[in-house]
């Protein structure tokens, strides 16, 4: 290198080839995809009525901290 500032050329791509990032890596787009996708399976079962929308609500008659 002529200067301490000069560009290192590595060979380092964005997709990671093999090695220790590699599961990594895959683990995170298979996370990416399910949280994508559970939003439109939990549409698709309201419509379809499989599973209500509706939030329970749970009265345990506990008492006023005020």
């Amino acid at each position: 290198m002529q200067y301490e500032n000069a560009p290192i050329v590595t060979g380092h791509f964005g997709l990671p080839n093999d090695g220790p990032d590699l599961p990594l890596f895959i683990a995170a787009c298979v996370l990416i995809l399910c949280i994508i996708f559970s939003i439109f399976v939990k549409k698709l079962l309201i419509k379809v009525k499989l599973i209500d929308e509706t939030i329970p609500e749970v009265d345990e008659k506990l008492g006023n901290y005020w």
